[in-house]
């Protein structure tokens, strides 16, 4: 987890995305399209463009945030940095 993604400002707005999604048992994860009955698990919030922390949050769930997180993870690591250490 990035510096920016543990800043008072992202955690306060992930705060109120999951505050909003457990309020209405009819929300969606904006990825698969189910609810919480639906998919069992808790609610993130994740980020519509990953790994960008000032990106609009929506609600995801558990599964489809880790499955993003994961897949951009690999996808880092198969292209490596254009940093040079």
């Amino acid at each position: 987890m990035s510096a920016l993604h543990q800043s008072s400002s992202y955690r306060r707005r992930a705060k109120v995305v999951r505050g909003a999604a457990n309020a209405d048992p009819f929300t969606r994860c904006w990825v698969c399209d189910r609810t919480k009955a639906e998919h069992g698990s808790t609610w993130e919030a994740g980020h519509v463009i990953d790994g960008h922390p000032g990106s609009v949050l929506l609600a995801e769930c558990k599964s489809c945030n880790a499955s993003k997180g994961a897949r951009r993870g690999n996808q880092m690591r198969v292209q490596g940095t254009t940093r040079t250490w």
